[in-house]
């Protein structure tokens, strides 16, 4: 058993925050959509988080967003991005809303309290500030809950 670390939370969202300034704070939610940029990721956080851990990817020109997604999961200390994608909908007092199944998802947007009208106004900088909100709720509520690895 592991327990939620609110600083690996923290760490990440400003990884997030510091990446989006670098890449001029660009993000898309569209799945199996490549926006070529200078990292060569899909956009979503979890094709970010691939430039984060630095994954390499050698056979593929792009690096996917499940293999970001799974890293992060693991490095928060969930046993993969299914399971911290359930945590998530399962916990929207910690989360800050019932849609954290859809982090990874087209509609990934609304994880991170953006609607469909402004979904295209979803930047780094917000999933990075989402996940110091989320930090800061872990520990507002003492979470002592352990997650199964």
């Amino acid at each position: 058993m592991k327990k939620i670390d609110p600083e690996k939370f923290e760490w990440i969202g400003k990884e997030f925050i510091k990446l989006g300034e670098q890449n001029k704070n660009s993000v898309a939610f569209y799945l199996g959509f490549v926006q070529v940029n200078e990292c060569g990721t899909l956009a979503c956080h979890g094709g970010w988080a691939c430039v984060i851990f630095d994954l390499k990817t050698p056979d593929l020109q792009y690096k996917r967003y499940e293999c970001g997604a799974e890293e992060l999961a693991k490095f928060l200390g969930f046993k993969s991005m299914t399971h911290y994608m359930e945590w998530a909908e399962a916990n929207p007092e910690i989360w800050g809303n019932y849609f954290g199944f859809e982090m990874f998802q087209e509609e990934g947007y609304k994880s991170f309290g953006f609607d469909d009208e402004d979904s295209h106004l979803c930047k780094l900088e917000d999933i990075g500030k989402h996940y110091i909100y989320v930090a800061k709720r872990l520990i507002a509520f003492n979470i002592e809950e352990s997650i199964c690895e």
